[in-house]
């Protein structure tokens, strides 16, 4: 489950590069199951912040479930947003099983998380979700459609569906899809010496 090491490293103090006054967790777990929750294809749904999305996929439901979590967390104007999430087939097809792919609202943010990557032995690579990409997201009977049936780079729409529910709080995405990991980061060991595979 892409959760367990954010919940297992959620239990160290952070280390980052600036004193964080407070850590704000929440959690928002989905269990699968096929139609149970989003319902019928081809569907509008209502999401927390009032915005009206329509349901293409129901293998898509777990970025309508963090669409919520967005908006609770950003109404707790916070510093920043990381959220955490095993979202995006092509996420695996773009990066392989060695790299989570991260997207951030500015370049600044990107780079202090790879650089944080870095000295935490985890590969993250920063991808890019430029504006045009929300024309695959119109939707003649809702706010937005939750995906594309026929544009590629869902890992991409995914993020540019997310970013409405953030508002301008700064925001940090990682899509865990990809790291299974297969491969230490270089520098990444144990106790024993060994390299660190996760």
């Amino acid at each position: 489950m892409g959760a367990y090491p954010v919940v297992e490293d959620s239990k160290r103090p952070f280390r980052l590069y600036d004193p964080i006054k407070k850590v704000n967790l929440r959690w928002r777990c989905y269990r699968y199951h096929r139609n149970a929750v989003i319902g019928a294809l081809i569907e509008v749904k209502w999401a927390k912040v009032g915005t009206t999305i329509e349901v293409m996929h129901t293998d898509a439901e777990g970025r309508m479930v963090l669409a919520d979590t967005l908006t609770l967390a950003a109404r707790a104007k916070p510093d920043l947003i990381i959220d955490f999430a095993t979202l995006t087939g092509t996420m695996h097809s773009a990066l392989g099983e060695r790299y989570s792919g991260i997207f951030a609202t500015s370049d600044e943010l990107g780079a202090q998380a790879v650089a944080a990557g870095r000295l935490a032995g985890e590969r993250v690579c920063v991808f890019p979700q430029d504006d045009d990409y929300d024309s695959a997201l119109d939707s003649k009977i809702a706010d937005v459609k939750q995906c594309s049936l026929d544009a590629a780079a869902d890992h991409i729409l995914a993020t540019r569906f997310l970013k409405r529910f953030v508002g301008n709080t700064p925001w940090i995405h990682v899509d865990l899809s990809a790291s299974s990991a297969k491969g230490a980061s270089p520098g990444r060991r144990d106790r024993n010496g060994s390299p660190r595979l996760r």
